[in-house]
């Protein structure tokens, strides 16, 4: 599958889109479509899922826990 990334200078280290998609329980289309959009960064990527209220799924544990 070929995910088309926009040319931007990428911040941090770059997910791959399994990473992405695994850190944050996304389904395959739903992190398609955000990398194609805002690139690999995961500083960039990291913000915009923070941005929605999603948290990682090693956040949501935590959370569910009360470790946080």
């Amino acid at each position: 599958m070929t995910v088309r990334v926009l040319a931007r200078q990428a911040r941090g280290e770059p997910y791959s889109i399994e990473q992405f998609r695994q850190k944050y329980g996304l389904s395959a289309n739903e992190a398609e479509d955000l990398f194609s959009r805002f690139g690999p960064s995961r500083i960039e990527l990291d913000l915009l899922m923070e941005a929605k209220g999603k948290l990682s799924i090693e956040r949501w544990n935590k959370f569910q826990r009360n470790d946080l």
